[in-house]
């Protein structure tokens, strides 16, 4: 029984080293990260965040009041799904697309104090949310000319 039970204790040791060093990389900081966001828990998504994401989430947050209650239920089945990780020192790339936007996406972490934190700029799109843009309101659909026909700027001669 002592020869079967110390390799069986053995393999479940190493297992649970593998996963537990695996679980600290990029791909599962990334998942957390887009899961969260895509399912509109921002405190969650703060938690694996530099503290520029994390102003940048709070931003976006304070938004979310005007949001509709429909779109917000129908964000929680939003699926997220990791094409590629790319790390390279303390720095990695993750491609991903949704299951309501299949366009390839990336986001970028970063190792900080042996940690990887997502960081986004403000130059840096957030990523979409849903399949369908948030209709303009107020000063935005003001300035919306999508639909207006170009205007003719020939000269009229004066008489």
């Amino acid at each position: 029984m002592k020869k079967i039970f110390l390799p069986l204790f053995a393999v479940v040791a190493l297992s649970v080293s593998i996963i537990s060093c695996k679980s600290s990389g990029p791909r599962p900081v990334a998942e957390k990260f887009l899961n969260s966001l895509m399912h509109m828990n921002f405190e969650e998504a703060k938690s694996v965040s530099d503290s520029t994401t994390k102003q940048l989430l709070e931003q976006g947050e304070s938004f979310m009041s005007m949001v509709p209650d429909s779109v917000k239920a129908q964000s929680k089945n939003i699926k997220v799904n990791i094409k590629d990780v790319k790390e390279e020192g303390d720095k990695a790339t993750v491609t991903f697309n949704t299951s309501k936007l299949a366009d390839i996406q990336t986001l970028n972490l970063v190792k900080v104090n042996g940690k990887w934190l997502v960081k986004m700029s403000k130059n840096e799109q957030a990523p979409p949310m849903a399949d369908e843009p948030m209709p303009a309101s107020g000063a935005d659909a003001a300035m919306d000319t999508s639909n207006v026909p170009p205007m003719d700027t020939t000269a009229v001669p004066a008489k």
